[in-house]
């Protein structure tokens, strides 16, 4: 069977249901981002999208400061990440849980801050201790030393995209 193209996806009743559901739990990630510890600047804003793909910007200029997330799988997120307590651990934003690791941690996307204030995708280990979860960036596996891709460009055919046109011409129209 053939999978469904994003033209069908976005005319189906389903498809609004899915996207008023994923921005719900993104509202919930952003109160998660803005609760974490990034430099900020007295005046900021943050935002968290839905994506196909992870990806994260920040910046910091004189008295302003952004962060956006493009979250890929909102309720992926939320039943992975958020329901299990993770989504902000060490006081940094987890997008996904990668791995799980013999010793009971775990290898996730994190955003971390740079000196300069830019945000990027970082991989990480997480160990429960004590209730709470701890992020190392130093201990893991050597298939992880790598950075992760960030999301480079949008596509066209981006199932989100569209969708995201599709509601502004919505209301356009009311």
């Amino acid at each position: 069977m053939k999978a469904p193209t994003t033209r069908q996806l976005l005319a189906s009743t389903f498809s609004q249901r899915k996207l008023d559901r994923e921005l719900e739990i993104c509202q919930t990630a952003r109160l998660v981002l803005s609760m974490c510890r990034y430099r900020r600047a007295p005046e900021h804003f943050c935002y968290v999208k839905p994506s196909s793909q992870h990806g994260v910007w920040g910046a910091r200029r004189r008295s302003s400061s952004f962060i956006v997330v493009q979250l890929a799988s909102p309720m992926g997120w939320k039943e992975k990440v958020y329901d299990r307590g993770l989504s902000s651990a060490s006081s940094h934003f987890v997008l996904d849980i990668v791995n799980e690791l013999p010793d009971g941690s775990l290898v996730v996307i994190a955003a971390k801050q740079s000196r300069g204030g830019t945000l990027t995708l970082a991989y990480a280990r997480a160990c429960e201790v004590r209730g709470q979860w701890l992020l190392s960036w130093r201990s893991l596996p050597r298939e992880f030393r790598v950075t992760p891709p960030n999301l480079q460009k949008k596509e066209e055919s981006d199932y989100y995209r569209q969708a995201e046109w599709r509601r502004m011409a919505k209301d356009l129209q009311l």
